[in-house]
């Protein structure tokens, strides 16, 4: 039995019978008509086409209880949809002012939908895959432009460290400039991009890159705002890399990452699931097609 609903509120429905997997007869639910597939479909064809009742008991199920379990399904499957998050790349940024002896004065972590696949020392340049994602995709093309990207922000950054501090703080205590990039590719095809500024854990300064704007999060983050928000060439050089480059790399990366997933899988898990679904649905599958078969045979030779 298959029903499916379409857009314009329509349903379709319809009946398959058969045998070893052979379809002899389908019965088409909408028109309550049936049609032989097959010669052996034949005398069913002409023991149920007569009976009334048993093409109604078909239709209704088919077009009506089938429909109703359908709609039901499909709100708790959209609802699953919903929450599910679009892909996302982030690469989190920290930057030590004064960094002790063999101590990198910049450190950077990239996620693929906040799975870490790799780390980099903008200091010497050393670049390491921490996932199989990092291993599948760190001889690509994309790997190798978001490297050098990745140093030329740490550079910006730490230029910009020399001018912008915290407001209500010394020099004697330098803070730790922490940035967050995060571009996410939605199912339309439209990107969302923004970064994260802040010392210490506490996220001061917001830019939404999409439309160039500069938000304070915290009152400390007013004269970073005020330094790279009348910065064309900052703010251009953020919107660029978040809205242009780091939607490149994730598509990219997905590719990949999807890939992995197709063809990599838990020999525990899959073990689990195998079995489950083997003692849970197979005998329940079985003991239908037998009573139909059962039917049939009585139906059809008395």
């Amino acid at each position: 039995m298959l029903c499916q609903c379409e857009a314009n509120g329509r349903t379709r429905a319809s009946w398959q019978f058969g045998s070893q997997g052979q379809t002899f007869l389908v019965f088409d639910s909408e028109n309550r008509t049936w049609k032989v597939l097959h010669p052996g479909g034949r005398r069913m064809k002409e023991r149920w086409e007569s009976d009334r009742d048993v093409t109604e008991f078909f239709r209704k199920i088919s077009m009506g209880d089938c429909r109703s379990w359908l709609e039901s399904f499909m709100v708790h499957w959209e609802k699953m949809l919903e929450t599910t998050d679009a892909p996302s790349l982030c690469y989190e940024f920290t930057l030590i002012p004064k960094p002790s002896p063999g101590q990198s004065w910049c450190e950077v972590q990239g996620q693929v939908d906040e799975k870490t696949f790799l780390s980099y020392d903008c200091g010497s340049q050393e670049v390491k895959s921490l996932s199989l994602l990092g291993e599948e995709v760190k001889g690509t093309r994309a790997w190798q432009e978001q490297v050098e990207t990745l140093r030329d922000v740490g550079n910006l950054l730490r230029q910009q460290l020399l001018d912008v501090k915290p407001e209500k703080h010394t020099d004697r205590d330098p803070l730790p400039l922490q940035g967050r990039m995060l571009c996410q590719c939605e199912a339309n095809g439209h990107t969302r991009a923004s970064w994260q500024f802040g010392f210490h854990g506490q996220m001061f300064l917001l830019f939404d890159s999409e439309n160039k704007t500069w938000t304070v999060l915290h009152p400390r983050g007013r004269r970073m705002k005020e330094k790279w928000g009348s910065d064309r060439d900052v703010t251009e050089f953020f919107r660029k890399i978040s809205m242009g480059d780091c939607r490149s790399w994730l598509e990219s990366f997905l590719v990949h990452w999807e890939k992995m997933l197709e063809t990599t899988a838990s020999p525990t898990v899959a073990a689990v699931k195998g079995q489950s679904r083997a003692t849970v649905i197979t005998p329940i599958a079985w003991i239908l097609l037998v009573t139909l078969s059962c039917s049939i045979l009585l139906g059809i030779r008395g």
